[in-house]
């Protein structure tokens, strides 16, 4: 794209106010610090393998802080006060103790800490990057994670009481309210304290060196905490300087062509090494910010939210989202219950973007869930039934994957397309294929008992 002089102008004199801001300032300032984690994961992250990457070693440090037999030599302080937080029963020992056993990826589950002894395990899912992942059925992997380990607690070890904790760097809600959300402030507060109780008391010949590696990590959760604020200022940039930005950094980055870097040298002179920096970090915040959902699927959802609730009508001039998909539960109508002689009884959007749709058994024995893709399809992967725990999941033939797609302009008319780019309205959709396959879903389960 081609800028002109005053594009660079308008440019440079938004990023020195953004420099100027106080949480920009502290970010720099832990940028000049020298720190192992900003060595070993310089640069935006640009693919989701870089991304778990980046999860594994925060998912490893903190194995390493929870492990009482570890090199640290503080014993179970950091577990002790992590149990804190959420009501546990963990003593503190400041000894090594072989009756407890930290490990990474025990069952999928990010870091997993056994306490033999006190009959505790704690299950740790930790996020850097990344949000909660449900899958297209709509099954959180919170909830894949907490029944695994229940069947394996069954299995064998019965005596243990487990704790589930969902660490992320700005304490998000999980779907799963049996994981208590907890953020990077707390557990940079528990290293804070076990700094001063602890660590600045001891004696141990190397701690000096855990110091440093304590104080390192504590660094980079508050620099990606940062990074993930929203509504940061940020904002003031135009579309064109966020283009502007990407191209800048990866000049930057590069250090091959500098045909952008140049013109903003020339306006910036002395400053242009502190600027790199600010241009760096804007670029890694717009690209962890953008988790853009489907605008038309957010639509769609809403729309048929709204066909089917005999309640609350979804707002469809501005999307709104639900942190709590049970801020949306409504009756299903009841003239759809008995056209249909369904069993189901209520609906509700799920939560965040609200790209997809439960509708509940009377008595909550099943649900049927169905979504739309990023991408603009739907439904995503069909519409399908979550029977009981122990049944098998299966999908309506009524509706074929991906078979339709959405368009925003299309959808605030209250169409859509299907494949073959055939438009159809809401109505049609709703009551030649939906609602054909929920009836046939439901029918389905009745007749496999699973409403017993």
């Amino acid at each position: 794209m081609t800028y002109q002089l005053k594009d660079y102008k308008n440019y440079l004199k938004k990023l020195e106010m953004i420099k100027e801001y106080d949480w920009v300032q502290k970010f720099l300032e832990l940028k000049e610090k020298p720190n192992f984690w900003t060595i070993i994961e310089y640069g935006r992250v640009k693919s989701s393998q870089e991304r778990s990457a980046h999860e594994t070693r925060y998912s490893k440090m903190i194995r390493w802080l929870l492990d009482p037999n570890e090199t640290h030599n503080l014993g179970n302080i950091f577990a002790h006060k992590i149990l804190d937080l959420v009501a546990g029963e963990l003593k503190h020992d400041p000894d090594k103790n072989k009756a407890v056993n930290v490990t990474n990826e025990f069952m999928n589950i990010d870091v997993f800490y056994k306490d033999f002894l006190q009959n505790i395990c704690i299950a740790i899912e930790v996020k850097q990057f990344d949000k909660e992942r449900i899958s297209e059925e709509g099954i959180s992997q919170l909830d894949n994670y907490e029944e695994s380990l229940e069947e394996w607690i069954k299995e064998g070890n019965k005596e243990l009481r487990p704790y589930y904790i969902f660490l992320t760097p700005l304490k998000d809600v999980p779907s799963n309210d049996r994981w208590h959300a907890v953020g990077y402030v707390e557990l940079i507060q528990i290293i804070d304290k076990v700094y001063e109780e602890y660590i600045l008391k001891s004696d141990d010949r190397y701690i000096e060196d855990t110091k440093k590696i304590m104080m390192d990590f504590k660094d980079d959760l508050e620099r990606t905490m940062y990074l993930e604020m929203k509504d940061r200022g940020i904002n003031i940039l135009s579309l064109n300087e966020e283009k502007l930005t990407k191209d800048l950094a990866r000049e930057i980055q590069s250090e091959t062509d500098s045909e952008h870097l140049d013109k903003l040298m020339e306006l910036a002179q002395d400053e242009i090494p502190v600027l790199e920096q600010v241009i760096l970090m804007i670029d890694e915040y717009i690209a962890r910010q953008d988790r853009t959902p489907n605008v038309a699927v957010q639509l769609l959802l809403r729309k048929i939210y709204n066909y089917l609730s005999d309640g609350m009508q979804l707002n469809t001039d501005e999307i709104v989202e639900y942190k709590n998909s049970e801020e949306t539960i409504v009756p299903l109508k009841k003239n759809l219950i008995e056209k249909y002689t369904l069993e189901l009884s209520h609906i509700r959007l799920t939560a965040d973007k609200g790209q997809g749709l439960y509708l509940t058994h009377k008595e909550g024995k099943y649900e049927i869930y169905f979504s739309g893709a990023a991408g603009g399809n739907f439904p995503n992967d069909y519409i399908h039934l979550r029977p009981p725990k122990g049944f098998k999941r299966t999908t309506a033939r009524a509706v074929k994957k991906d078979q339709f797609n959405v368009d925003k302009n299309l959808i605030l008319e209250n169409k859509i397309t299907d494949r073959n780019g055939h438009v159809i309205d809401l109505e049609q959709l709703m009551e030649e294929y939906v609602l054909k396959g929920i009836k046939e879903l439901d029918d389905f389960a009745i007749e496999s008992n699973y409403n017993k």
